[in-house]
């Protein structure tokens, strides 16, 4: 699971209203009417939610229209947490790379000894290449340029 991924799945379940669906539908399947009228939602309000949780994962819909909670499991410790943000962080500068091309690590090269000698700031750096302030240091910092 990816750092983003697991902040749209916790953002899912930051509403109390849709943890209570989700156990409903963990007790058993319920059409939209169904939840509604349970909760005494607009029926539009569980269509949005429902799409929320679909797409976090934690429901599906059945052939017959009506939903079920899919079962899971989040594990959530700062050691998972370092872990998420590492492996993102590792997989920045192929990405930044590969939008930019590889010119562009050749021409932080030689402007990396400028930054160290204080006579250019992450900032122009970034400017002069056209990338910005975090795509720079991240390309510095992980090229040991800094």
């Amino acid at each position: 699971m990816s750092l983003t991924s697991l902040t749209f799945k916790l953002k899912t379940l930051a509403n109390p209203r849709k943890v209570k669906i989700l156990v409903a539908l963990r007790e058993k399947p319920l059409s939209i009417t169904e939840i509604a009228d349970k909760f005494s939602m607009p029926q539009s309000t569980v269509r949005k939610y429902l799409l929320e949780l679909e797409t976090g994962g934690y429901v599906i819909k059945t052939p017959d229209g009506r939903f079920k909670a899919k079962d899971f499991k989040i594990v959530l410790s700062l050691d998972n947490l370092v872990k998420l943000v590492k492996k993102e962080e590792e997989q920045l500068t192929p990405l930044i790379v590969k939008e930019h091309g590889t010119e562009i690590l050749r021409r932080l090269k030689e402007l990396a000894l400028q930054v160290k000698e204080g006579k250019l700031s992450i900032y122009d750096v970034a400017e002069h290449l056209g990338l910005t302030y975090f795509e720079t240091y991240v390309l510095l910092e992980e090229s040991g340029l800094i």
